[in-house]
This record gives C-alpha cells, sequence and structure tokens, in this order.
C-alpha cells in the first residue's frame, strides 16, 4: 500500500529549512523536502541522487528510484 501525504510547510519546519543551509548543494525546495521528513519522521522518496545523499549525511530515511 502506498500512502502520500501533503504537508503544509509551518513555522517550524521553516525554522529547521535555514539550520540547513549550510548543505551547499542543497535548493530551498531539498531543504524543505529535507526539514518536513525529519520533523515528520517520515521516509524521503526521491529520484534525485544528490537529495538522497544529502538525507543520507542528516540521517534521515531516504529511498533512491
Amino acid at each position: 500500500q502506498c500512502r502520500v501525504a501533503i504537508h503544509r510547510p509551518d513555522v517550524e519546519i521553516a525554522r529547521t529549512v535555514a539550520t540547513l543551509s549550510t548543505l551547499e548543494d542543497a535548493s530551498l525546495a531539498d531543504r524543505f523536502a529535507l526539514s518536513t521528513a525529519r520533523l515528520l519522521g517520515a521516509r524521503l522518496h526521491t529520484t534525485d541522487r544528490v537529495l538522497a545523499a544529502m538525507a543520507r549525511q542528516c540521517r534521515i530515511p531516504c529511498t533512491l528510484y
């Protein structure tokens, strides 16, 4: 069973995005994806190898397709 949840960013996620600004190769969208997964305790699903590497670096569960 596959479940996808849409989450509206809040202030807490925005603050976490700011802390990820040290990830040089991460776009703003990448940092929002990483922050949302981290705060929700969710797995990040992506086809982007660079984003998957950043997720591993941040210890966020990730599936690369």
